[in-house]
């Protein structure tokens, strides 16, 4: 999950990444936050949707509007963030980066509805 778009070469408005820096990534979502003061259009995939549908990488966007049902910003926040552990020489990027280990964690995407559901099943359905 990433702030803008993912891939611009404007860093106001996104993380400006190539695709080789997210080739490995089995799923990537662009949230709109309009926290800098404004709310930058979303990329959809657009830049490099080609390479992400050839790596087989998941797109997905939460838009702060009614195209977003729930989202719950706080959902992943107790989680440690192993980013320090994983670049531990990177010191000045810990409070711009969260990496999380996420078991049990979920996705559902049904690609002719365009309804997408990520969470925890729950431990007893009923």
């Amino acid at each position: 999950m990433a702030p803008g778009r993912l891939g611009t070469s404007s860093p106001e408005l996104g993380v400006p990444v190539s695709f080789a820096n997210i080739s490995g990534f089995c799923c990537i979502c662009e949230v709109s936050d309009n926290r800098a003061g404004y709310m930058p259009e979303l990329s959809c995939g657009s830049h490099m949707f080609q390479d992400l549908v050839e790596a087989n990488i998941s797109y997905n966007a939460i838009w702060n509007d009614r195209r977003t049902l729930c989202y719950n910003e706080d959902f992943l926040e107790d989680l440690e963030n192993i980013f320090p552990k994983i670049c531990p020489d990177m010191k000045d990027l810990f409070p711009m980066f969260r990496v999380c280990e996420t078991p049990g964690l979920y996705y559902w995407n049904d690609a002719l509805s365009a309804k997408t559901l990520c969470g925890y099943a729950p431990e007893n359905p009923t």
